[in-house]
Order: structure tokens, then sequence, then C-alpha cells
């Protein structure tokens, strides 16, 4: 059936809306941008919106709006046409054994379009070669998948699905391979039917601007060109061949005064090829959302395996689409970027499934403009680059920052500078001559390591337990973790993390930092064991002890400490004359206005910036209430030792003389 016929009572129920209540002009001044689009044809049309105009809009696009030939607002219906997604029915089987395979043979409730069958088994651990076969309602018999590839690992790696591409069936026969080994059990078989087309995506090249390795990861920034890209999957390219990594998405967004990190999207990446032209690869990471900014990171779990190397990534791109009723032909305009405006409610809206029910109609749209009738309700809030006063003199800690460039600024704080400042940071401050540098602090799952030497330090009272020292970079650095390598391919033992302290007397006395049980049962288990630390420690250095009991003893290979990345964001017009102050136990977290003006901050091209090596300025003089160490204990005993002086002669002249 004609599907403008089925649109016809709609078709005339929005003509008789936009005469009756928008046919008097559209006040365009609250929005930014505006887009034209050229239409050859008139009625029930659906128009696909372009993505300049979804990059000015609001992810949400409640601030969309569509201006007709005569500049009168029209009432539209936004249509997402997504995957259809199939039925599916669980079919109980009951496998039967046959030379060098296992059959599995059932009938389906009716015919219908197959789209993939997924297997369910108690086995873990095995590798098989698998082929499906469909009956149609002739009774003719198709293979559909030949010797394709199932399986389950210990990793939690498995494929378990077999694609069967819309094939019309009654009954299926599935044949799996033991000719290599041992038979597994099958329960059941689901089985995905369902007549509707897939809908067409949009590849869609990313740049891949940078690539940084960090404890264990990967992370690549990729650039979308534009911001709020509908996108249905991420679909890597990597080199390796065979390999199985946990992998998410994530994108920078602001929270009261920081910058956080949010995962967007998370699932696993694997490629497995064996011989016999039997492979595997789920390189697709599922997104299904808007880019929320034109740049996310991608973050790839190595675990303890060498960085994929990724030549290629092409985001999918879902269409958009637009509905509405065109009362001629000629240029349209849509109109974004009003971020106080609120979403209409068009009655035509309630009508978005007939609207995806049409063919998309061709339009040609001239590229995004500034809106000339633009204007504010009051002038945009630009990006702020002084703050408050400040008295950098109250400050203990003060580094230089070296800026290459003017504009947006991005500073990685290192181990010096997080060892010396507070825990939560609230201390930290940028200062230009005797005013502060707004600031946003960006709190992510980024980790560096720092190689640490090993070096023996044997407890001649227990010599069953080794012990090494481990000297930090920085006295007080906040690592979080320490990853610790062990060569050695069997054993058990329990790995401890103290610290050595020592008391108001000078005795020492050991500060466990953290724990955990570390064992390989084979040299294929992973050699690196990442131990997590509950408090930071306070010198600068700290010792690791493993009980060997009654084994033989071995050293582990390699240590490295992991701590969090800090980064401030800030803008700066001039590249001398910025500092960074730390080193203040009494001071508040600061409160900048910067947080209104933070997606313009990221958004702009960042630049980063460096600090200089080395402390630079002294802050305010302790008091001799201040002092630390070995100097307060002297003074403490000293003290006490007058006093009692004092007590005793003063005791004395109180008694009473013996009599003459």
């Amino acid at each position: 059936m004609n599907p403008l016929r089925l649109l016809a009572p709609l078709a005339a129920l929005l003509a008789a809306l936009a005469a009756a209540s928008l046919a008097s002009g559209f006040d365009s001044t609250a929005w930014e941008f505006r887009q034209s689009l050229t239409i050859d044809q008139a009625g029930p049309l659906r128009v696909a919106l372009p993505a300049e105009t979804l990059d000015a809009a609001r992810a949400d696009l409640a601030d969309l709006r569509l201006l007709g030939p005569d500049g009168a607002e029209l009432p539209f219906a936004l249509v997402r046409r997504n995957t259809v997604r199939p039925s599916s029915e669980r079919v109980t089987v009951q496998p039967r054994l046959a030379e060098h395979s296992t059959v599995v043979e059932f009938a389906l409730s009716e015919v219908k379009p197959l789209q993939r069958l997924r297997l369910e088994t108690p086995a873990t651990d095995f590798i098989k070669g698998a082929t499906a076969e469909v009956q149609d309602e002739r009774g003719r018999w198709q293979r559909v998948a030949d010797s394709a590839l199932i399986f389950r690992m210990r990793s939690g790696a498995e494929q378990l699905a077999l694609e069967l591409h819309g094939v019309r069936g009654r009954s299926v026969r599935l044949t799996i391979e033991d000719e290599r080994s041992a038979p597994i059990p099958l329960t059941a078989v689901v089985v995905e039917s369902g007549a509707g087309e897939a809908e067409t995506l949009v590849d869609l090249p990313l740049a891949i601007v940078a690539t940084e390795q960090e404890a264990g990861a990967t992370r690549l920034t990729l650039d979308l060109g534009l911001q709020h890209r509908p996108i249905a999957q991420l679909v890597l390219e990597p080199r390796e061949r065979v390999f199985q990594r946990a992998v998410r998405l994530a994108t920078q967004q602001v929270e009261e005064d920081a910058i956080v990190e949010a995962t967007i999207a998370s699932g696993t990446l694997a490629r497995l090829e064996l011989p016999g032209e039997r492979r595997f690869a789920q390189l697709a990471l599922p997104v299904e959302t808007a880019s929320p900014t034109a740049r996310l990171e991608l973050v790839i779990d190595n675990g303890d395996s060498p960085p994929l190397t990724v030549e290629r990534v092409v985001a999918r791109l879902r269409r958009v689409d637009v509905g509405f009723e065109a009362p001629a032909a000629g240029t349209y305009t849509l109109l974004a970027g009003a971020p106080r405006a609120t979403a209409p409610r068009y009655d035509v809206a309630a009508f978005a499934s007939d609207w995806g029910r049409l063919p998309s109609a061709p339009a040609a749209a001239d590229a995004r403009t500034a809106n000339p009738a633009y204007r504010p309700a009051q002038l945009p809030v630009d990006v702020p680059e002084f703050g408050g006063p400040l008295d950098a003199s109250k400050w203990q800690y003060r580094r230089n920052i070296v800026l290459t460039a003017a504009g947006a600024q991005v500073l990685e704080l290192d181990a010096e500078a997080l060892a010396l400042c507070r825990p939560d940071l609230a201390d930290l401050r940028l200062a230009r001559g005797e005013r502060q540098v707004p600031y946003l602090l960006a709190r992510n799952t980024r980790m560096r390591t720092a190689p640490l030497t090993l070096s023996p330090a044997p407890d001649t009272q227990r010599p069953s337990v080794g012990r090494w020292d481990l000297a930090l970079p920085v006295a007080g650095m906040p690592i979080t973790s320490l990853r610790l390598t062990v060569a050695e391919p069997v054993f058990a033992r329990t790995a401890v993390v103290v610290e050595r302290m020592e008391d108001s007397r000078g005795q020492p006395w050991p500060r466990v930092l953290g724990s955990l049980a570390i064992q390989r049962r084979s040299g294929d288990d992973p050699a690196v064991f990442t131990i997590p630390l509950q408090t930071r420690p306070q010198t600068g250095r700290i010792t690791v002890e493993l009980d060997h009991g009654d084994n033989a003893p071995f050293a582990p290979t390699k240590a490295e400490a992991v701590f969090p990345v800090s980064r401030l964001h800030f803008r700066a017009t001039e590249t001398a004359g910025c500092t960074l102050l730390y080193g203040k136990a009494d001071s508040a977290a600061p409160r900048y206005d910067l947080q209104l003006a933070a997606p313009r901050l990221l958004a702009a091209p960042q630049h980063t910036a460096t600090l200089e090596a080395g402390t630079a300025g002294a802050g305010p003089q302790l008091s001799v209430f201040d002092l630390g160490g070995p100097a307060a204990r002297y003074l403490f005993w000293a003290a006490l030792a007058v006093v009692v002086v004092v007590l005793v002669w003063l005791v004395a002249r109180l008694l009473p003389k013996p009599p003459a």
C-alpha cells in the first residue's frame, strides 16, 4: 500500500494545526545557528538531519526547530530508526552422538526467517567447529553455517552463536565436531527469528589523535569531528590476529567543580584464528548513544599482554530524521543552539512510527551558519582567566608552569606535587602575579606507573621470609597499588607491603600498607600481580615481604608503583608568569565560576603545560610548635626533665624539716 495514502488523515490534521496556530511567523532570536534545506516536493516527508545541525543542537534535540519557506514554524516528529529486535524461542534439545560429532535436530513452532542460533551448555574451556542446516517448508535441507567456530575459555571469552542470515525454515540440524576433543553437553538452543530488515548504518572513519600507554591499558583519543553523532557501534581494526580484551568508551563531563570520566559503553573485543579456515572476530563495540562531545576516549584493558596495534577505528552511525508536512517545495530552515529552549510539544509527534514508514526524501543541505537574528538573553560567558586575589606567601611550595602556547591548557601533576599537597588536592592553587587562575580538576581512571628497584633486605630473625626494600621517587608518593612481577611458574604466597615507621621514642614499627594472596598454577598463568594499598606511604621507602615457609625461596623480577593521574584545566593568554602553589594544610577547596564555561574550555584545542623540575620558593617558616621528627622528641624530653627537677625541688621545700 502507498505510504502516502496511510498518512493522508495525518496530513490533513497537520495542515489544520499549522493554519490555526503557526501561521504568524517565528521569533528566532534565541537560536544561535541555522541550516537551510532545499526540498523539491510538497506533502508528508521524512528528511535526515544534517550532522552539523546535530552538532549545534542539544544532545536531546529539545532546541531543534523547523521553519517553512515563509518563516513560519512547522510541527515535526523525530524519527529514530533502530535495528529490529528479533523474537526468540528456547528449544530444549536431546543431543545424539555420531561418529566424531554431536548432532542436535529439532523442529520449530512454525516456518519463520531465522537470524541466529545461541547454544546453551555447562561446558567450559573448549573450542569446536559447528555446522548448521535449515529445512524449508518443502522439506529441503540447506547448509547455512559450515565449520563455524564456537568456544568458551577460562578467561571468560565465549562465542556460542551461529548466524543464519534470515533463512526461512521449520527445522534445524546442528552438528558439532568432536574429532579433536571430547563431546560437550548441550541443554538448549535459543532460536532468534524476525522478518525485519536491519537499518543501514553509515560508516565514519575516525582520526586517532592521541595514543597513551597506561598501567595495563591503552587509551586512544578519537575525533568524531562533530558532537552528538548517533553512534550504533565502534569497529576496531587491530593488527593482532589472536587476542581478547575488555574495552570501554569514555568521555569527560563536569560535575560540580571537577571534571570526571564517565563510561558510555563497555564490552569485550576478541579475534581467534585457527587452522582450517576457522576464525572468529568480535571487533564491534555496541554504543547506541549520541556522542556527548566531539572527542571520545577508548580504553583497552591489556592486562599483562602487550598493547594492541589499532590501525583504524570506524564509527557506525544511525540516522536521525524529521517527519513533517511540507506545504510547498522550497527552502526550509533548521534552527539549533538555544540552551534554554524547552522541548516543543507537537501533536504530530504521536505519529512518529507512521513517519518512519515513508521513504527518505532527498534534501540538499547548505553549510551551517550563524543566525543573523540571534540575540542572546545575556552576553555569552567567556572562559574566565582570572579569579580573586591570592597571598602566595601562605603556601609552602611553589612551582613554575611551562606553557608552550596561549589558549586552553591541561597540566598533569607530577609525583612530587602529588606527594606534597593534601590528599584531596584542596590546597592546589594556580596564580599569576597576585591573582588566582581558575581551574577545573580532572578526576578520572587514568593511572601511571613508576619503576622501582628491588633491593634485598633479609631479616635475620625470619630466614624463611624474603624481604626487598623499594625506594619511592618521592617521599609520601600517593601510590594506590604495587605491581609485582614473578617469573616462578608454580607457587602460592602472600605478599605484604609494609613501611617502617618510628614512634615518639624513636623505636621502629612496621605499618602494613596492603597485602594480597598471589599464586601461579602453571607458566601460562599471569605473572604480574597488583597489590592494592589501603593507605598511602608517608616515607620514601617501602618493603615487600614474601613468606616462603618450607618452600624454595625466589625473588620478584620487577616492581612498579601505580599512582593516579590528576590534571588541571585552565585558560592562559600569556605563556609566562604562571605558578602552581600547594602545601597549605588549612586550605579549603576553591570555588570558581569556571564550571559555567566548562564545555567551551574542554571543546577548545588543548595545550600541554608542564611543571618545572624541583620545588621553587619557600613557604612560611615553621613555628616551634610545628617542629617534627627528632627535634620534637628532644624538646619534649628536655622539657619533661626540667619539669621533673622543678617538681622534686618544690616537694623538697614543702616537706617538714626533721627535728634537730
